[in-house]
């Protein structure tokens, strides 16, 4: 029996903040019409987790935005047959910026946590990933930018260097992991 095509899809979310308040956007594609939703998307093949929020940033809101910190990783079922994996960012808006909606963007807003807790659950995209990572905010989590290593990992056995990397890498290595 067959049991269709099952998915894994890696997504990249940026909680936007200026001041006491987050920045939200109305979805404008059929899967999530209408429904209001942390800037992000999905991560394309060969892109890093960082480049993929600062692009989705930048597609759906206009902005510019620079990456503070990692507030968590959030996984769940989406349907039957899709896994979510969500790495949301935090990232703090320029004053001076105006976000405008862009890609299957209909509407950006700025809007407080509790506002968002208040709207009708028909009316978030994933409102318990969204409810859970409003409380990470609240509770002040977040991790290093560092924590996440990206690296090309290449064909064959072995790591190689990212294209444009000097060949020095084996060096660094060991230097980096010879005890002192």
């Amino acid at each position: 029996m067959s049991e269709g095509k099952r998915e894994i899809r890696v997504h990249a979310s940026l909680l936007i903040r200026r001041d006491d308040r987050i920045l939200i956007v109305r979805e404008g594609k059929a899967e999530h019409q209408g429904r209001w939703n942390l800037p992000g998307g999905h991560l394309d093949y060969e892109e890093t987790l960082v480049g993929c929020a600062r692009r989705e940033a930048r597609e759906e809101t206009g902005l510019e935005v620079e990456l503070t910190s990692l507030l968590g990783v959030y996984a769940g079922r989406m349907r039957s047959a899709v896994h979510s994996i969500r790495f949301v960012f935090l990232a703090d808006a320029p004053r001076d910026a105006s976000p405008t909606p862009g890609d299957d963007i209909t509407e950006v807003r700025w809007a407080t946590s509790a506002e968002i807790i208040e709207m009708p659950v028909d009316r978030l995209v994933a409102p318990a990933i969204l409810s859970r990572v409003l409380s990470d905010l609240n509770e002040g989590r977040g991790y290093p930018l560092q924590l996440i290593v990206e690296e090309n990992l290449g064909e064959g056995s072995g790591i190689l260097p990212c294209e444009g990397e000097d060949e020095d890498w084996r060096a660094r290595l060991r230097a980096a992991t010879r005890p002192e």
